[in-house]
């Protein structure tokens, strides 16, 4: 038995174990050398065979290598090989689903980017929106106060002619007394003055003209404004008549050198000199628009005027 080659014996053997046993396809060849087994190499071929080949160290004091324990180390690392490769497949698995789930987070946030930029149009829009309401809210708004001005004026307004209506319900007309300032005048007729009916209560001496008296004198007006009676000097002769005097001055009767009292009540006598009163003109000139005529006269009796289109 001692001049028997063993060394292609054990090759043959270990080529038939290690070739069944891995079907992986691959060319890539691995080698591993020990102090007693020697050099071996493991190939995957192409039709999925694995080749093993080992070179057996030479005989040392005429001992025969460990065959069985060069076996146990090729198993070994044909074990740890398989595990490599159940690893790497459970790694790609995991890496597989890694990658599935980041294409799903990709995908996630590019329907929440979207729905961002969604948002952010709507909330662009609303914004302008309410930007818009907030105009018509403020545009409203005046409007509505100057509403409210018009009503409170047509309330007041109103209420007014409400009052007027009923004055005039109650007092369909006057009785106007006319007291003329001619020296003529005997004792029992400045006593018993001349008495005018006429339908609507005079508020100036215009209105005393309209209701068809011609005759300069004193009459009682009733303002709109003031609804109490005033005794005026009406003058119905100068630029068509109709005029209301609201101071008179021709003898120096009357010293005008007064309070702001007297100034704002009136003084004087109405048959010579006076002052009508602040009260009374600002009563008359309230109820409209109103002429002023200014007539002067000098001592030798050169005489000028003057006519003012609007006195309020």
């Amino acid at each position: 038995m001692e001049g028997r080659p063993l060394s292609p014996f054990l090759l043959a053997v270990l080529f038939l174990a290690t070739g069944a046993s891995d079907d992986e396809r691959s060319l890539h060849t691995h080698q591993v050398s020990t102090a007693q087994c020697g050099e071996y190499s493991n190939q995957v071929l192409e039709d999925g065979m694995c080749r093993l080949m080992a070179m057996l160290p030479q005989l040392d004091d005429q001992r025969c290598p460990d065959m069985f324990r060069c076996t146990d180390e090729v198993s070994y690392w044909l074990h740890e090989n398989e595990e490599r490769k159940q690893q790497i497949l459970t790694l790609r698995e995991t890496v597989s689903e890694l990658q599935e789930e980041l294409r799903n987070h990709r995908h996630r946030v590019k329907v929440l980017e979207l729905q961002s930029e969604e948002k952010n149009r709507n909330n662009s829009s609303i914004e302008q929106r309410l930007h818009e309401l907030e105009d018509h809210y403020a545009e409203a708004t005046t409007l509505l106060h100057i509403q409210g001005s018009l009503i409170y004026d047509l309330q007041t307004q109103i209420q007014n002619l409400s009052l007027l209506v009923e004055k005039v319900r109650r007092n369909p007309g006057c009785m106007i007394n006319i007291v003329r300032t001619s020296p003529m005048l005997s004792a029992q007729e400045a006593l018993h003055p001349e008495v005018q009916h006429v339908r609507n209560c005079p508020i100036d001496c215009a209105s005393i003209y309209y209701n068809g008296v011609r005759r300069s004198g004193i009459y009682t007006v009733v303002p709109s404004l003031g609804a109490m009676p005033v005794e005026v000097y009406c003058d119905m002769d100068t630029d068509g008549g109709g005029w209301t005097v609201i101071q008179r001055r021709q003898d120096g009767s009357v010293n005008f050198d007064r309070s702001w009292k007297e100034y704002k009540e009136g003084f004087g006598d109405l048959h010579t000199e006076y002052w009508l009163g602040n009260e009374h003109i600002h009563d008359l000139t309230s109820q409209g628009d109103y002429m002023l005529r200014i007539d002067l006269e000098d001592w030798s009796g050169k005489h000028k005027h003057a006519v003012y289109q609007s006195f309020r």
